[in-house]
Formats: structure tokens, C-alpha cells, sequence
């Protein structure tokens, strides 16, 4: 009997020693330090659909003087190797980030890493909603110190590991070491076109982001009025003010038809009274401090960037030079924003003149007044794009589920 219990016990620490080193050697999520084989784990393989192990439970190991936060739009957009943060900075701006996870993840960088001095935020409206969903990776326990080697003896990571191998080709680089997204250009065939792939995201949209199922509803606080999703701002603010963190914030440049998308989900006041509040809540907490308050850029609306042509209907070869989609603009219109938040410049990249306006109380009733004289013009010019996002409102529409 005694022998028989041997047996088990070796055996059992020999499968869990087979497991481990699997994991550790095929590297799903990139988070541990293998010899690098080719078609093994030289790839991005799983990291698109496992982002937060990937950033929350490796890149933090590495800590740099610029964090980038906010949701994927960031995430694709912002190059922490971009020549304007000199290859200083750690993008930890994660696929649909709630205001929440944004102050989680700044709160733990100040604690653990208090040579972090700047904090870049993309703000996104949709988050303020608190019927937004709460994305479906999110794990607390990703952040605990013994993350790493639970993954290593984790099933679900022997899984990912084997998917890993089945797939046999990586995703690409996309634009930066950090990225996560495989190049939209690769599969533009595939996809039917750019505009096939701005159609996609704006059902996104209308259906599942700007008023998700089954609430299909828009509020800033929770029916109880006990909570407010854009209040996790404030304590990001408060806190910056008081341990003299600089942030620099910006609401994204989406393109146009995506605020068309907005305004056809009857949110564009919900929309213009979210960055009263933004502004608001910024000088308040500078005011408490005795600071001068944060620079807020907004790069959203109709300017020469965000109204770029999409390519027309059966194009499935041209790609677009600011944007991947309706919601996200690329690297080249992220250095435009970086260049604009630190006031610099890079060579043979002007920054068009109509391309981002700093918020305060005294200027935001006319900048807004004047996004929508612009938006006003957009529609006269841009007749087929504003008749085409009328018919996918309508399509949407038919198919939602929501709660009577």
C-alpha cells in the first residue's frame, strides 16, 4: 500500500512538473522567459484574446516612467515606442477598460512602481454608462503576486498552449511590441473592404456598446444614485493632484461616422454633457489642491484627421491612413495626440491645425456649438455615409433584445 502511495504521489508530481513546463515552454500569453522556437512561441498566438494576463501579469513586471490607460482604442492607437515618449513608456490600455479598471490599475502602479510619473488617459464616452458591460476577461486575481505560477500549473492554460501550437502562425507584431491586434490590412479580402469593416463596428455599437442589451439604456448613475461610473475619474484626479502625478488627458479622435452612430442612438446630449462634466470635475479637484488643472485635449468630432474618406463598397484593397475601423484610429494619428499632449513636434508630421482643442470652463459651451455647426456640414457633404448609418440604426433595431 505504501508503495502503491509512492507511486501516486510520484506520478502526480511528475504530470504537474510535464504540465508546467509545457506551459512555461509554448508560452501562451508571453508572460514567462522560455528559449525563444520558431513556430512553437515566436508569435503573439493567443495574446489577442488574453490580453489582460498578457499586460496585467507580464508587462508590469516592467515598469516605465509613462503609463499609457483607457480602452482598446488606446491600446491600438498609442505606440509606447513612439518617438515622442523616447521608447519610455508601458501601454497598459486594455479592450473595453471601464473607468473602474483605469483607477484599479493607477492606484497599483503608484504602489508599486512610484517611479511612474505620467500617466497618458484616453477617456471614452461609453464608459461613463453603468449599464456598460464589464469585460469578460477581467480577473482581480490577475493581480495578485502568485498569478504567474498558478497559470503555470493551470489547465485552461494547457489549453490555450495547445490552441497555440494548432495554430501554428503568429498574429504579427501589429505596430509595437505591446500589440495586440492582428493588422486589419492582412485580411481586408477576406473582410470585404474597409467599409465592410466600419459597418461591422458600427453594429457594435448600436447593438452592444452605446446601449447594451438587455438594458438598452444610457445613465451616468445607477438607479439608486449610490454610484457613479465617471466618479472613478475624479479619485484618479484627486489623487494625481495630491501626489503631483502628471496626466494627460484626452477624449479619442473616433471618426465621424461613429458620432453619427451616437447621435442616431439619441445620446449627443448625454455625449456633450459628459465632457461638461469631465472639464467640471477637473478644475474642482485642481481648485481643492491649489493646482492649476490638467490639460484636457478633445480630438472627437469633424476636423481633417476624424473625416477621413472611407473607401467606397467593394474596395478590398485600399486601407485608410488614420483608422482601422469606425472606433479605433492607428499609430500614425496616435503620434498626431502624443505630439499634441507633450507639445513637440516630429519631423515631416504637422499636426493639422483643426486637430485637437484644450477644455476649460471658458471655452467649452463654444467648442461644442461648433462641433455641431460642423457636424451639420459633414451631413450635407457626406450624404451616402449619413444615409447608409440611417439604414444599419434601423437593422439593429429590429434585432435587439431588450427589456420592456
Amino acid at each position: 500500500m505504501q508503495r502503491y502511495l509512492i507511486q501516486v504521489v510520484f506520478f502526480s508530481l511528475l504530470m504537474a512538473a510535464s504540465l508546467a513546463t509545457f506551459n512555461w515552454l509554448v508560452n501562451p500569453y508571453k508572460i514567462w522567459n522560455p528559449p525563444t522556437i520558431t513556430g512553437i512561441n515566436s508569435g503573439l498566438f493567443q495574446l489577442p484574446f488574453k490580453e489582460r494576463i498578457y499586460k496585467i501579469v507580464g508587462l508590469l513586471k516592467n515598469p516605465k516612467d509613462i503609463v499609457i490607460l483607457g480602452s482598446s482604442r488606446s491600446d491600438q492607437g498609442l505606440n509606447p515606442k513612439s518617438k515622442v515618449l523616447d521608447n519610455n513608456a508601458l501601454n497598459m490600455a486594455l479592450v473595453a477598460q471601464p473607468y473602474e479598471e483605469t483607477r484599479i490599475l493607477y492606484e497599483w502602479l503608484l504602489n508599486h512602481h512610484p517611479s511612474t510619473k505620467t500617466f497618458i488617459i484616453g477617456l471614452d464616452f461609453f464608459a461613463s454608462n453603468v449599464y456598460y458591460h464589464r469585460p469578460t476577461d477581467y480577473d482581480a486575481d490577475n493581480y495578485s503576486p502568485w498569478r504567474s505560477t498558478k497559470l503555470l500549473m493551470s489547465v485552461s492554460t494547457l489549453t490555450d498552449a495547445v490552441k497555440t501550437l494548432a495554430i501554428r502562425k503568429p498574429y504579427g507584431e501589429a505596430w509595437t511590441a505591446e500589440g495586440l491586434h492582428y493588422w486589419f490590412g492582412s485580411y481586408l479580402k477576406k473582410v470585404g473592404g474597409m467599409r465592410k469593416i466600419f459597418n461591422k463596428t458600427e453594429k457594435d455599437y448600436f447593438i452592444d456598446i452605446y446601449l447594451p442589451e438587455p438594458q438598452c439604456k444610457f445613465s451616468f448613475e445607477t438607479e439608486d444614485k449610490k454610484y457613479k461610473p465617471i466618479e472613478e475619474l475624479r479619485t484618479i484626479f484627486a489623487k494625481a493632484y495630491r501626489d503631483h502625478i502628471n496626466l494627460k488627458l484626452f477624449i479619442s479622435p473616433s471618426h465621424a461616422r461613429l458620432w453619427e452612430v451616437l447621435a442616431a442612438s439619441d445620446l449627443w446630449d448625454k455625449w456633450e454633457e459628459w465632457k461638461h462634466m469631465l472639464v467640471k470635475m477637473n478644475e474642482e479637484e485642481a481648485q481643492k489642491a491649489g493646482e492649476s488643472p490638467f490639460v484636457l485635449w478633445d480630438f472627437s468630432g469633424y476636423n481633417s484627421i476624424t473625416t477621413e474618406p472611407v473607401p467606397a463598397l467593394g474596395d478590398d484593397t485600399n486601407l485608410m491612413h488614420w483608422y482601422t475601423d469606425a472606433s479605433h484610429y492607428n499609430p500614425a494619428a496616435g503620434d498626431l495626440i502624443l505630439q499634441r499632449l507633450f507639445n513637440t513636434t516630429i519631423v515631416d508630421q504637422k499636426i493639422p491645425d483643426d486637430f485637437g482643442v484644450m477644455l476649460n470652463s471658458e471655452n467649452i459651451d463654444a467648442h461644442l456649438a461648433r462641433i455641431r455647426m460642423e457636424r451639420i456640414n459633414y451631413r450635407k457633404t457626406h450624404s451616402d455615409d449619413i444615409t447608409e448609418i440611417a439604414t444599419l440604426a434601423k437593422e439593429t433595431a429590429k434585432g435587439k433584445n431588450c427589456k420592456k
